[in-house]
């Protein structure tokens, strides 16, 4: 840049001094022209006398010099712009100069650089070799990882829910098998032929009691009915009236003794019923008896036993 410069500064400073120096030879030329007479036999000059004959000369002249100016700064300018190619090409040889001695030095950095890149080039190619194994060892090491983490997730869930499960089972038990029920849905159950029993006796107590009172009224009744016939005899037997009165005396009598057969025969089926009423309650305490030891079989922490009565019948 500074070069250029230098050499725009000389041709503007040679043009300027030519410039000068052909104006000076142009001037000097016309004057020494005109100065000089023409000569008298000269037809071309015998013209009549113009106005504008001097004005004509003097463009004539300024023209001339002009061409001449010109010419000299057209010899100016190439020998000015032969000076700065000749500075540029000198400019150019330094330049290639430095270049080169810079390409000299650096050429072992750029073989090195050259070398460390086909280097790494091998390296990078070792490099996805290695990848690509390590992306299939991945492969394979993450489906065991999986297996891994899923057997040890499972026992570790359940080792950390084993507590939870047991309180679950031991709430469902409580509430779906609760002791205290399943006891005395097991005395129900053990005590089921008992109550049958029971039943039984029950309703067979009944019918004894039903027929013993039926018979004790027929026998009220036949009683009744004697009495009133026997008096009915007596009564005949007063006014007379033997053969009625005896009659009736001895219809009494059958009265009286059927009677006392209804009632012997109430009696009889009194004591059944009173013998199937002990049967009944000897059954009821075994019942119960049988129905204590099972609630306490079952449930041990919450039902007492039962005390021991070995005179208690067997179902």
């Amino acid at each position: 840049m500074r070069t250029r410069a230098v050499a725009a500064w000389a041709f503007t400073l040679a043009c300027s001094s030519c410039v000068a120096t052909v104006s000076g030879h142009l001037r000097a030329s016309t004057a020494s022209l005109l100065s000089e007479p023409a000569p008298a036999d000269d037809v071309r000059i015998n013209r009549p006398n113009d106005p504008y004959q001097a004005l004509e000369n003097d463009v004539h002249e300024s023209a001339l010099r002009a061409m001449a100016s010109a010419s000299d700064a057209r010899s100016v300018a190439s020998e000015t712009q032969g000076r700065a190619s000749q500075e540029a090409t000198l400019v150019s040889d330094y330049t290639a100069k430095a270049l080169a001695e810079r390409t000299a030095r650096q050429l072992p950095f750029l073989e090195d650089a050259t070398t460390e890149a086909a280097k790494q080039q091998l390296l990078a190619a070792d490099g996805a070799v290695g990848a690509a194994q390590a992306f299939r060892s991945t492969e394979l090491m993450q489906g065991e990882a999986v297996s891994n983490a899923a057997a040890y997730a499972s026992a570790t869930v359940a080792d950390r829910l084993t507590d939870t499960y047991m309180g679950f089972q031991e709430w469902k038990m409580a509430v779906l098998h609760d002791p205290m029920m399943e006891s005395k849905r097991a005395a129900q159950k053990a005590v089921a032929p008992f109550r049958k029993k029971l039943n039984f006796l029950h309703n067979k107590i009944i019918n004894y009691q039903d027929r013993a009172k039926d018979l004790q009224n027929q026998g009220f009744a036949l009683q009744s009915a004697g009495a009133a016939t026997a008096k009915f005899a007596v009564g005949l037997q007063g006014a007379g009236v033997i053969g009625p009165a005896a009659a009736n005396m001895e219809a009494a009598h059958h009265m009286i003794y059927q009677a006392g057969v209804f009632m012997t025969n109430s009696a009889k089926v009194n004591f059944q019923a009173q013998m199937a009423s002990l049967a009944w309650g000897d059954l009821q305490k075994a019942t119960t008896q049988v129905m204590a030891e099972t609630a306490h079989r079952y449930a041990p922490s919450l039902v007492a036993p039962p005390p021991v009565d070995a005179s208690l019948p067997s179902a």
